[in-house]
């Protein structure tokens, strides 16, 4: 399918609309995630308690089954993502350049977060992947109190465990956020200022 030309420019392909509005997502999230606080001040993309220190703290040993320092905890957790997620921007700017993208009318006529689930699903593993040696470096650097506490009350785990568990709840927070930024995208494209998007998506 063809969209019409942009300002008397060429015409452009449901392909070329649905990788800008990926490239305009990615970099919107991206942005917002890595801003001091990007995580924890999200509404979609907080990342809750990793499994490894309990979901509700009910029965966890020390300190981590005390509210105040499982919040700690999980700001602390939070901040750390912000680092990861720019390792993992490169990785997602990568897999947009060099997305297949046969069923592009159907991901454009799809549902608001239809580009993103499709992106996800072609990147596989790949940011968990990347995630997870700088989660540990960054975990490791950081020589933080609370964190280490929270490590050491727990029996046969280390911060490498601690960095493979938050570089999963780290990718599952990127995606929603990716997701958010595509339908706000959808919803409002005059706000991109692109002139493509806009002539795409507006109503």
């Amino acid at each position: 399918t063809s969209i019409p030309a942009v300002a008397a420019g060429p015409v452009h392909t449901s392909s070329d609309v649905v990788r800008r509005l990926l490239e305009f997502s990615t970099n919107n999230a991206f942005t917002r995630l890595s801003a001091p606080e990007g995580f924890w001040r999200s509404a979609v993309a907080r990342i809750n308690m990793p499994v490894l220190f309990g979901r509700s703290g009910r029965g966890m040993p020390g300190a981590l089954s005390k509210p105040q320092f499982r919040e700690q905890l999980q700001r602390r957790l939070n901040v750390i993502a912000e680092d990861g997620a720019r390792a993992a921007a490169p990785h997602v700017a990568e897999a947009i350049r060099n997305l297949s993208l046969q069923n592009a009318d159907e991901l454009l006529h799809g549902s608001a977060t239809s580009a993103t689930s499709y992106l996800r699903a072609q990147v596989g593993p790949t940011l968990v992947n990347a995630m997870i040696p700088a989660m540990d470096r960054l975990l490791k650097a950081a020589d933080d109190p609370v964190i280490s506490q929270a490590v050491a009350a727990l029996k046969c785990v280390d911060l490498n465990d601690a960095g493979h568990a938050l570089a999963l709840g780290a990718d599952n927070a990127i995606w929603f956020e990716i997701g958010g930024e595509e339908a706000a995208i959808r919803r409002n494209p005059r706000d991109t200022g692109d002139a493509l998007l806009i002539t795409a998506f507006a109503q």
